[in-house]
């Protein structure tokens, strides 16, 4: 029987799973189908790393994730910021 050949993630991999975790918890969003997008790669070491090709790409993703709750909080604020100028109106007339 052939010995099986066994890995061990590297810090990459591991940082790389503990933000998606916590991006499916602030998001509410199921974390099965992010950890399936994962791609690794065996390193010089024998242990697994993140390719550069899936960090770009998630780098990017998590960029684009917090521009878009940045501009949802910049509109809201406005929202906000009308609707009370509107009570206040409301208030003198």
């Amino acid at each position: 029987m052939s010995e099986q050949k066994t890995f061990k993630f590297d810090n990459t991999v591991l940082s790389t799973i503990a933000k998606t975790l916590q991006l499916a918890l602030l998001t509410g969003t199921d974390i099965v189908d992010n950890l399936r997008q994962i791609e690794v790669y065996e390193t010089e070491e024998g242990t697994l790393g993140i390719t550069d090709k899936y960090n770009t790409h998630f780098e990017h993703w998590l960029a684009k994730m917090l521009e878009e709750i940045e501009q949802h909080q910049s509109e809201n604020s406005a929202q906000q910021e009308f609707e009370n100028e509107e009570k206040v109106k409301g208030l003198f007339e």
